[in-house]
């Protein structure tokens, strides 16, 4: 199955370069843009984040019968959610200084470590078809992105940098089961839509 993931519009935190939170919602320039969008590409199934920007994104491009999957939520970032970074080094300095080393155990104070998240990316893929046929759409996050590319390029999944791709980058991979290979990065949207 050629699975195409679309990271979700741009949203406030983004362009502050804060970690964002599960209620962040897309700007409303970005969903009056993606209102005059329409895919060209018939997919099969579609599943979109359960977040607020990924469920605006899906529905500013008109998608209907979308599947709603917990497991495509962004990584829970605790209490560095609405921070920039420089914010987490003076406020969490400890525990930001391990967050950056990409230890799969450490998750930030209320938030979830890189190996839940990797395992609920994972499970996911396990639960789509198992076809050669077929094409499926995912609207999802830049870590869930981050760690398809790491798995469908074979690198190592808990280093830098990071490969999370841009808002409003389709990223495409060919998935059988658990194997999967990235076919390209980050392109733009027009990839995907019709003229």
């Amino acid at each position: 199955m050629i699975l195409d993931c679309l990271r979700h519009g741009i949203t406030t935190n983004n362009l502050a370069g804060q970690f964002n939170a599960d209620d962040d919602v897309i700007l409303t320039e970005e969903v009056a843009r993606l209102s005059m969008v329409r895919l060209s590409v018939d997919y099969d199934l579609i599943h979109v984040s359960p977040l607020p920007r990924a469920i605006q994104t899906a529905n500013a491009l008109g998608l209907q019968g979308y599947k709603l999957d917990a497991r495509l939520r962004e990584r829970s970032f605790g209490r560095f959610q609405g921070l920039t970074p420089d914010d987490c080094a003076a406020r969490f300095p400890e525990a930001y200084s391990a967050f950056q080393t990409f230890d799969p155990n450490f998750a930030p104070p209320g938030g979830e470590s890189r190996r839940a998240h990797l395992d609920r990316v994972r499970h996911w893929l396990t639960d789509l078809p198992v076809s050669t046929q077929g094409r499926a759409l995912a609207i999802t996050h830049g870590g869930v992105i981050d760690f398809l590319y790491r798995l469908g390029a074979s690198l190592d999944l808990h280093g830098g940098p990071i490969h999370a791709g841009t808002n409003l980058g389709v990223s495409c991979f060919e998935v059988n089961g658990a194997d999967i290979r990235l076919l390209s990065f980050s392109q733009p949207l027009g990839s995907v839509v019709g003229s």
